[in-house]
């Protein structure tokens, strides 16, 4: 404690904050005639702290809170700016307000007490609205009597291809024979079953939540919270974080000599980090004549790049998009992938085709043509061959008669 002597003017209150300021500057040396005034002298008590108490608490557990005042300031407690009085009330009796005053050595004392703490009764309380520096209070949850399904705390990793499920299981046997009651929130709200259009996208039951159609909006932190006869006991958060889901077209093929492009549709948030795979040889970065750019969807190294192929690059490439946020490293839980098998094909491979089918058809032509050749010889001999003796025999009587006429 710390005597300030200062004036002041019979019109203004003696507060708290002006012993401060006035003590600050004797701390820095200087002089206090700029508070001295003619009309009369007071002596002000100036206290170090003006709030004592508790700055956290778990849920259900009391808590108070004690505020110095001199004696010209009127207490007016608030709680985020907004006035606490005797007649703020909770559903709960325990959760309501105890406020009592009593004065001490010149200085009045105020202090506000709760029998169980909630949730609610977080903030920033002040005894004096004048007063700069609030005393803030944090009630936390006891998360100690919950166990959740994480793949490793805090996080649980969402598959966009499955439907995700998560739970919380009470390990304190009291609580769970004091007829529980669950409530799932997410991002400090509470969860609705149906999505904006009505359709049902996600299902609670009790300790047990599933969404049935994951998306990227579906990423946050979500609470379970227990509670008991409406005063909550314990609740536990679950970071949802989601694997990268990855796509490759399943085979590609090139000719060689050309530019190789590959392109990995990537579906994440936030930005993975991204890596490809060309057999047993991994490509985090550019290097000799592979060339790693940004995809058309904006997400960096989503495109494996090769300008001039060779047939050494046939094979299997993978696209691999990691989740950076948990900082697990390269595990299957936080990793998709995806694997194209890439052909390339000789340059002169269109050509060869085309000469077989010019060989096909000159054979084919070659044999039609030795075939007719022969057909007709065979006919024109048989032809000669037909021929009756008679006929080769038969004198030429026409002509003789034609003779005799003349």
């Amino acid at each position: 404690m710390f005597l300030v002597s200062f004036g002041v003017s019979l019109s203004s209150a003696l507060d708290i904050n002006r012993c401060e300021a006035a003590w600050r500057l004797l701390q820095k040396g200087s002089s206090l005639s700029s508070f001295w005034l003619i009309d009369v002298v007071y002596v002000c008590v100036c206290i170090g702290n003006i709030y004592e108490g508790n700055s956290t608490v778990k849920v259900g557990e009391p808590f108070s809170i004690v505020c110095r005042l001199s004696l010209a300031e009127a207490v007016h407690w608030q709680r985020n700016n907004v006035p606490i009085g005797r007649e703020t009330k909770f559903e709960n009796p325990r959760h309501s307000y105890n406020l009592d005053e009593r004065e001490e050595n010149n200085a009045v004392f105020a202090r506000l007490s709760v029998s169980a703490a909630a949730p609610g009764h977080a903030g920033a309380y002040r005894c004096h609205p004048h007063h700069t520096q609030p005393h803030h209070l944090y009630v936390v949850a006891d998360s100690s009597k919950l166990h959740a399904n994480f793949d490793f705390q805090p996080y649980k990793v969402m598959d966009l291809a499955a439907q995700f499920h998560m739970h919380c299981n009470i390990t304190d046997q009291t609580l769970a024979n004091s007829k529980p009651e669950y409530k799932w929130y997410k991002d400090n709200e509470l969860l609705k079953t149906t999505n904006k259009d009505g359709k049902p996208y996600l299902e609670v039951s009790g300790k047990n939540l599933r969404i049935l159609k994951p998306s990227l909006d579906d990423i946050g932190n979500y609470w379970c919270h227990v509670y008991v006869n409406g005063t909550e006991q314990s609740k536990i958060m679950i970071e949802v974080i989601v694997k990268p889901y990855v796509k490759l077209t399943s085979q590609l093929t090139f000719i060689e000599g050309e530019e190789l492009k590959i392109e990995c549709a990537i579906q994440a948030k936030p930005t993975p980090a991204v890596m490809w795979k060309f057999e047993d040889i991994e490509y985090r970065e550019s290097k000799d004549r592979v060339e790693l750019r940004t995809s058309s969807a904006g997400i960096p190294n989503a495109m494996f790049v090769i300008k001039n192929t060779e047939k050494s690059d046939r094979g299997n490439y993978t696209c691999l998009a990691i989740n950076t946020e948990p900082q697990v490293g390269i595990t299957d839980q936080v990793t998709g992938s995806s694997v194209s098998y890439v052909r390339i094909k000789d340059k002169f491979a269109a050509l060869w085709p085309f000469l077989g089918i010019c060989v096909e058809v000159i054979v084919l032509c070659a044999i039609i043509f030795v075939y007719e050749k022969k057909r007709n010889k065979a006919e024109l001999e048989e032809s000669d061959t037909d021929q009756s003796p008679e006929q080769k025999n038969t004198p030429d009587h026409g002509k003789e008669s034609v003779r005799q006429r003349k």
